[in-house]
């Protein structure tokens, strides 16, 4: 059975609608929903545990993430060598999380913390060069997300060798076509 992680946006947790939907209907898979901390450096070391826990175990493994959870999924994904699906990816979260400084409470767990400068710098480390190859690689686009800009995002993986990009029209950054995009999931997945 292949392994699924599924990595949630800025101030979520692993209890995703998107998880528990593909929890119900990806058959032969089995997901995993972690949550991680606010810190780059923290949730980077703790995903990369768990892949390496799993990958241990032998079988195969993907990961999917969602906003800034596929830019941690993009990463991880090339340091593994590990097929991808990037729902409405944070391709620049070092820019799009600014406003995000101060204060936040975790829409999911209601944990308030503080986002500082120094988390900004961190994400900067996990950046990937669009020069180098990505693994297999599926990118989901909603092209009415208010947050990021689906048509720059479709432009920067079109030319990308390992990379298939479908948009979807109307939407939102929240990515509303999980139940459309359950095919190319599936399939993208399937040729594990």
């Amino acid at each position: 059975m292949s392994i699924l992680f599924v990595l949630h946006g800025f101030n979520s947790a692993g209890n995703t609608d998107k998880a528990a939907f593909l929890k119900r209907h990806l058959k032969g898979v089995k997901v995993l929903s972690p949550s991680y901390s606010h810190d780059p450096d923290r949730a980077i070391s703790d995903l990369q545990h768990q892949i390496e826990e799993k990958a241990s175990l032998g079988g195969p493994l993907a990961l999917l993430g969602t906003s800034l959870g596929a830019y941690y999924a993009r990463h991880l994904g090339r340091r593994h060598g590990l097929p991808t699906v990037l729902l409405n990816p944070s391709l620049n979260p070092t820019s799009t999380l600014r406003p995000a400084l101060g204060w936040n409470r975790n829409f999911k767990t209601g944990e308030c913390y503080v986002f500082r400068e120094s988390h900004l710098a961190a994400l900067g480390r996990y950046a990937c060069d669009d020069r180098h190859a990505d693994p297999p690689t599926l990118v989901l686009l909603d092209m009415g997300d208010e947050l990021l800009n689906s048509a720059d995002t479709a432009r920067r993986f079109q030319d990308q060798s390992n990379v298939r990009v479908v948009c979807f029209e109307g939407g939102n950054h929240r990515f509303a076509h999980i139940g459309e995009a359950l095919p190319y999931i599936a399939d993208h997945l399937g040729s594990l």
